[in-house]
């Protein structure tokens, strides 16, 4: 059961104390916040963190250089150029990748301003989150990093207690209570630490 970065029974292990942790009452909350977090690290990184397969990005033409946004990048990324309803592939253009930080290279500008380059690529980081996932990663793959996994399990307990989910659900939520808003939720400064090693540059 997808939670963002790990299943939500690993999750709900993680941050309820003993027989809590069976509860099916907290699920739909954790999930929520696990995935909402998710969501918040991927924008305030300008990148998709998670592992995504055939991940689509699009700039101008006019670059030699560009930094894709779901990296580390596996594989043979396609290239393409779009103008207007005509789409040509130019993946042959490519003369260097650098994977891990998700660059790659042409050599020279493949068009001007006026047309779309457009880039398929599998990259992100990998995690076990679906349950019945293999432990192993995709060949090709990079696990994501502790510091990730750590600081997404640190700024969601964090919401957690802000929003005294726990005690909330252990007196019972009257119907009228409003759901969870993650709008104006901020990052702690010990998470937005974690994640400044991980912006996208470009």
């Amino acid at each position: 059961m997808l939670a963002g970065y790990r299943d939500l029974p690993t999750l709900k292990a993680r941050l309820l104390p003993g027989a809590m942790g069976d509860g099916w009452e907290y699920g739909e909350d954790l999930r929520t916040i696990g995935l909402g977090v998710a969501a918040m690290f991927d924008q305030f990184t300008g990148r998709t963190l998670r592992r995504t397969v055939d991940a689509e990005f699009e700039c101008a033409a006019d670059l030699a250089s560009v930094v894709v946004s779901c990296y580390p990048i596996e594989g043979n990324p396609v290239v393409s150029i779009q103008d207007g309803l005509s789409e040509s592939v130019i993946s042959e253009l490519i003369v260097g990748i650098q994977r891990r930080s998700g660059i790659i290279h042409f050599g020279g500008a493949p068009s001007d301003s006026t047309r779309t380059l457009r880039i398929v690529n599998t990259g992100g980081f990998w995690c076990q989150d679906d349950e019945g996932d293999d432990a192993t990663p995709p060949a090709g793959a990079t696990p994501l990093p502790d510091d990730l996994l750590h600081a997404w399990y640190h700024q969601v307990r964090a919401i957690c207690e802000a929003e005294q989910i726990f005690r909330s659900k252990a007196a019972g939520r009257n119907k009228d209570d409003k759901a969870l808003d993650l709008t104006t939720i901020e990052l702690m400064p010990g998470v937005l630490k974690t994640l400044q090693l991980y912006i996208r540059m470009g």
